[in-house]
């Protein structure tokens, strides 16, 4: 299986919302099937995926977790010009 290695990057809470969603639906996995991964809820999904800036990292952070994706931390500049 070859594994995918797309860079998307997220320097927005809309930016976040469309990978998450994107993410999800490639992995054929439904809103309530992510949340209960994740140990959240749907709504806080459905927000996430909306572009509403969650207020908690932690859970955001189980998302991208369930869905494969490894947050990156680039300089300003570096974010900037991708």
């Amino acid at each position: 299986m070859t594994e995918r290695r797309v860079r998307k990057y997220m320097h927005t809470s809309a930016r976040l919302g469309l990978v998450v969603q994107e993410e999800r639906k490639t992995l054929g996995l439904s809103v309530w099937t992510l949340a209960k991964r994740a140990g959240v809820g749907r709504r806080f999904v459905r927000d996430t995926e909306a572009g509403r800036a969650p207020a908690d990292l932690g859970s955001v952070l189980r998302i991208l977790d369930v869905l494969g994706i490894k947050p990156l931390a680039l300089p300003s500049g570096l974010a900037e010009a991708a």
